[in-house]
């Protein structure tokens, strides 16, 4: 019995400790509170009175708020959380596509011209990471390369022509088989749903 004793306590001892819901909002209530922010913002923008300023509004604190709940996301516990705070994860992740959905349907007349500028945008972004994740230019050209300064910049402005020239021809691809999606997806629940209630 003695020495069942230890080992029971050592088993107990040696499982990891599960984050609360409580602790994550201690470590990150700024986060969450600017969440909230840039989500009201969102809403509040689009009913200015000057209309395309507040379509303008909405959608920069609409790209913020998707900034912060990405920033926060990559926040959540990697390792055994409480049933809490995993709940709090879903409902949280799950409410923030909720209204980028909701803003991509219920403004279908703004999104048909502007879609492409943020999927032009995020693909600058995916191509970029790994230039800058993983340091390919430096470990391509060598040390050698940084000597000549003046023909490391024209390289370096010749690279980023180049990459916003291909993201420009991928977006222009990419955006009208999302915007058709989005139309059809929208005249679907507009037969399920009262206009009233969409819109």
């Amino acid at each position: 019995m003695t020495d069942s004793q230890p080992n029971t306590q050592h088993a107990s001892s040696s499982q990891p400790k599960k984050n609360t819901l409580s602790e994550f909002i201690d470590i990150n209530h700024k986060l969450i509170s600017v969440l909230g922010v840039f989500t009201a913002l969102t809403v509040f923008s689009y009913n200015l009175a000057l209309k395309p300023i507040g379509y303008a509004l909405s959608f920069v604190f609409l790209t913020l708020t998707v900034i912060v709940w990405l920033e926060l996301w990559a926040k959540f516990p990697k390792r055994p959380s409480s049933w809490r705070l995993t709940t709090f994860e879903n409902i949280l992740s799950y409410s923030t596509i909720g209204v980028i959905a909701y803003w991509l349907l219920a403004y279908r007349e703004i999104w048909r011209i502007v879609l492409f500028f943020p999927v032009w945008l995020l693909t600058i972004s995916i191509i970029s990471y790994p230039v800058t994740k993983f340091g390919l230019l430096e470990k391509l050209f060598g040390w050698k390369f940084a000597q000549f300064t003046i023909v490391r910049y024209i390289f370096g402005f010749f690279l980023l022509f180049l990459a916003l020239y291909i993201a420009g021809i991928i977006a222009a691809v990419v955006t009208p088989p999302i915007n058709n999606f989005l139309d059809q997806l929208r005249e679907e629940l507009d037969k399920i749903l009262p206009p009233e209630s969409v819109k």
